[in-house]
């Protein structure tokens, strides 16, 4: 069973809320996400994000509820309704009619929890329910437990890591992970894979899985799905390949934190003055316009111009 935790020494898996997970419940230990920041932007970002949590934005709530429903977790949720909150002024764009609709929800963003107008409310749970009728995304999220946090040490590095997977079966290698998206096709998820480096994320997750003996060869499978209606589900998992490339960048990230706490410093991209190169494909595209003859000089403008006249 889970352990509760008001102040985590050592490894295992932890049954706490979402904020205190975020705020490092093991500090310093690095997540998912701070790995990918570290690594992809540099470890002055990761600094600073840490020490400045972003606020809440409102294009995330769909996803959140959407996890909320899904997952069982629906206490969080705070459901508001226009019609409680008559207004003179009609819908403004956002979809909050008045003053009193932000200070609602305002004040579900200040306790913690997501804010949704009713009719958002309806359409994630006709979200949770494509996923539940979905023929192999709907067995994925049952029979276990949702949001447990898993608390471990690096062994190469001595880093505390920290993962909070969406759902842990208790029988089965597959871990499922749901997430949100404007596209469900493959070819659009390829491109999301690398984006947002979920390829990483799975990885890492599969490292806490291992390291805490909860599955020897865990398989994550990641469950993708459209904000609009028909609300399409797509069940992926990155190759071979790039879960290799991922267990490479994820220990060059751990690495990278390792160094930046024995030393204090957190460094931006570079410190001296650097020297910009073209990218490869815009030498490739100017090379290719040059044998095509796109930047030969008309004879007219050599010509003298009293020749011209």
């Amino acid at each position: 069973m889970p352990a509760k935790s008001e102040g985590i020494s050592a490894p295992g898996v932890y049954d706490i809320p979402i904020d205190a997970y975020h705020a490092d419940p093991r500090p310093p230990s690095m997540s998912s996400s701070g790995a990918r920041t570290i690594l992809n932007r540099c470890p002055a970002v990761f600094r600073y994000q840490q020490d400045n949590p972003p606020a809440p934005k409102r294009h995330f709530d769909i996803g959140h509820a959407a996890h909320r429903v899904l997952l069982g977790l629906g206490a969080e949720l705070v459901v508001l309704d226009p019609a409680d909150f008559p207004s003179k002024n009609g819908n403004l764009p956002d979809g909050y009619t008045n003053a009193a609709m932000r200070a609602a929800r305002d004040d579900a963003y200040g306790a913690g929890k997501v804010p949704l107008l009713k009719a958002e409310f309806e359409q994630v749970q006709a979200m949770a329910q494509a996923v539940d009728d979905h023929p192999f995304a709907g067995k994925l999220f049952r029979n276990g437990v949702a949001e447990q946090s898993l608390i471990w040490q690096d062994d190469e590095t001595g880093v505390w890591c920290r993962a909070r997977p969406d759902y842990l079966v208790h029988e089965g290698r597959i871990f499922p992970d749901y997430k949100t998206c404007q596209s469900a096709k493959p070819d659009d998820l390829r491109k999301s894979l690398w984006n947002f480096g979920y390829h990483q994320q799975c990885a890492w997750y599969q490292d806490g899985i291992r390291a805490l003996g909860i599955h020897d060869n865990p398989a994550m499978a990641f469950v993708f799905q459209e904000k609009e209606p028909p609300y399409i589900v797509t069940v992926a998992i990155p190759d071979a390949y790039a879960r290799e490339w991922a267990h490479m960048q994820n220990r060059k990230a751990r690495d990278l934190f390792s160094q930046c706490l024995k030393s204090g410093e957190w460094p931006a991209y570079a410190d001296d003055v650097v020297t910009l190169e073209l990218p490869g494909y815009a030498e490739s595209q100017l090379q290719q316009k040059h044998e095509a003859g796109a930047f030969e000089l008309s004879m007219a403008y050599h010509k003298p111009l009293d020749a011209a006249e």
